[in-house]
Formats: C-alpha cells, sequence, structure tokens
C-alpha cells in the first residue's frame, strides 16, 4: 500500500525530486574579498534549518575581475559543515586558480563532487574562499546555490 502523501503534495518524477526533495529554493550572497587576506574566508549560502536540503547547483559571479598570477589568487569552491565549521567536507571543484582567470561580471559554475549532495539539519553551505597569497587582491564576488527541501 502506497503511503498517502498531504494534499498539497503530488508524486512527481526522480528528475524533479532527487531524493524526494521537491520544494526548489535558491540563495545568492554577495561578498567583497579582503585585499591581503592569508586565511580562507567562508560565506554562509544556505542553512539546513528544518531539514536536511538536498544541493542541485552552484556558482559564482565575478562582479570584479580577478587576474590569474602565478602566486596571487582566489580560488572558490563549495563546502559545507556545522555553524562555526569546526570541520568542513568539500561539495565541489575548485574554481578560479593560479592560470583561471575570472573576467568581470563573469557566472562560473561549479562542479558538484559529493557522492551525495545531500546537507544534513543544522550545517551549511558555505562559499569557500583561498586567498593563495598575502597579494591576492580586493574583490567583489557573488555566491549562488540552488537547493531543494522535502516538502
Amino acid at each position: 500500500m502506497a503511503t498517502p502523501l498531504a494534499p498539497h503534495v503530488s508524486r512527481v518524477s526522480g528528475d524533479y525530486a532527487p531524493h524526494g526533495y521537491s520544494v526548489m529554493d535558491t540563495s545568492t550572497v554577495l561578498y567583497e574579498l579582503v585585499a591581503g587576506a592569508t586565511d580562507d574566508q567562508y560565506v554562509p549560502l544556505a542553512f539546513a534549518d528544518q531539514s536536511d536540503i538536498y544541493l542541485e547547483a552552484g556558482s559564482i559571479t565575478t562582479v570584479d575581475a580577478i587576474a590569474s598570477h602565478a602566486s596571487h589568487y582566489w580560488t572558490f569552491d563549495l563546502v559545507t559543515g556545522p555553524n562555526g565549521l569546526a570541520s568542513e567536507t568539500s561539495l565541489s571543484s575548485s574554481v578560479g586558480g593560479a592560470s583561471t582567470p575570472l573576467a568581470e561580471l563573469t557566472e562560473h559554475g561549479f562542479t558538484i563532487t559529493a557522492a551525495r549532495a545531500v546537507i544534513p539539519k543544522g550545517q551549511a553551505i558555505w562559499l569557500k574562499c583561498n586567498p593563495n597569497h598575502a597579494s591576492s587582491p580586493a574583490a567583489t564576488v557573488a555566491g549562488h546555490v540552488r537547493v531543494r527541501i522535502k516538502a
């Protein structure tokens, strides 16, 4: 016997509701990178505050151009972990780097590498901004994620 669904929920295909996550939500956060930073900077993009969430897609948009340079560059990726990031788990491949200039006003998609991109309740998705050198330039980026929540 099939489990009855709430009146507002319909049965949908697995493509539309991966792992049963059917309510789509998006988040965009604008962030100014600190020039000369030597520590990673973390920007919260989405919180799994009410239930687990499924990461469907992520990207950054470079508001300012970020040139490639042998030692003065930024890399970006998506990570998950508890509030305060006592530990982190990578969710994506990196964007940017020594040989990858990032053009002004250009969106750069992340490749989600997590085997199962489900963020447990109580954790968050963070944009990790990693400066390679104390001379990494100041810039502004926008982090974007699209997540799904169970209905």
